[in-house]
């Protein structure tokens, strides 16, 4: 059981990291767009606000990641 419960977390470590890519792809893409866009404008508000639910998205991630790792530190000891 302890192999198979390793192999999950080592699993779902991996897809975590898998999306995490993407996302900071995407956070980057967004950064340069508040850059370039007017503090006064609506899209910037937007732009804003997307940034703010991607770190929460981002957030939540490395919680699941951090808990992986305990996980793992556990399954191996």
């Amino acid at each position: 059981m302890d192999g198979e419960l390793s192999q999950y977390v080592k699993s779902m470590r991996l897809m975590l990291h898998d999306l995490a890519q993407p996302l900071s792809v995407l956070a980057g893409q967004v950064d340069l767009l508040m850059i370039e866009a007017d503090p006064s404008s609506r899209q910037f508000d937007e732009v804003r606000h997307l940034s703010d639910q991607l770190q929460v998205i981002m957030d939540k991630m490395e919680a699941l990641r951090q808990l992986a790792r305990q996980i793992n530190s556990l399954v191996e000891n």
